[in-house]
């Protein structure tokens, strides 16, 4: 029997708007979770604490294409897993 899939979108909308996240997902299963795009920006932060989703699981990030509101909020992504690495509050390695 297949475990569990889902999909949680994180928010969709277009590169001018200010309020709503830009589009991105994530692709979870029993066993891991796969982050597609990562928005415009660090709105990104907010959209997974509201999603209730802890930045120190996420492994791995696959970025569809470089416009800018796909590609900004991995800066956030990469810097705050980098700060839980430092602190001793993150294990393995972070996929992109």
């Amino acid at each position: 029997m297949e475990g569990k899939k889902k999909i949680i979108m994180l928010g969709t909308g277009s590169a001018t708007v200010t309020r709503c996240y830009n589009t991105c997902f994530m692709i979870k299963t029993e066993e891991s979770m796969l982050m597609v795009d990562a928005g415009g920006g660090n709105g990104i932060l907010y959209q997974l604490q509201k999603a209730g989703i802890n930045i120190c699981d996420i492994h791995n990030l696959y970025v569809t294409h470089a416009h800018t509101d796909h590609i900004l909020g991995v800066i956030w992504i990469v810097r705050m897993i980098m700060q839980k690495t430092l602190a001793g509050k993150y294990d393995g390695v972070l996929n992109v």
